[in-house]
């Protein structure tokens, strides 16, 4: 069963979805999203200082206020796992979460983000965060 027809979705709930969802709900387009901002990337990280206005603020602290302005522009957040993405003849989207519901939607935003390729360095997962810091622009 297809449930509730979007304009757009966006696939990702991290700094990327969370951006793609402000410019597309911002465009009053019905936007949602779909993902789980605790298994970004980023809510690992204790203070970014290279992220405009982040002002040294935790990757929860910036995940928050993401998900604080979408919703605000009237996106919605789905906390779930896109298992399936098929587009029918007709060009609209369907895709299945991993509880088997269905959303549909004109356009499919990938912002699924990466993983930090980790170096070996000893102890490397147990001090990551506290003296081992990745960085996606370094």
């Amino acid at each position: 069963m297809v449930v509730n027809d979007y304009d757009v979705l966006v696939i990702g709930a991290g700094p990327a979805g969370m951006s793609a969802a402000a410019f597309t709900s911002r465009a009053n387009l019905k936007t949602l999203v779909i993902g789980d901002p605790d298994k970004s990337e980023l809510i690992k990280a204790v203070s970014v200082g290279n992220y405009l206005f982040a002002n040294n603020k935790s990757g929860r602290e910036l995940l928050d206020a993401g998900i604080a302005q979408v919703e605000g522009y009237g996106a919605a957040l789905l906390i779930n796992e896109v298992v399936h993405i098929a587009r029918g003849e007709s060009g609209i989207f369907t895709v299945k979460t991993a509880d088997a519901m269905e959303y549909s939607a004109k356009a499919v935003v990938l912002a699924i983000g990466v993983s930090y390729v980790q170096s070996g360095i000893k102890n490397e997962k147990e001090l990551s965060g506290k003296g081992i810091h990745y960085c996606v622009a370094c």
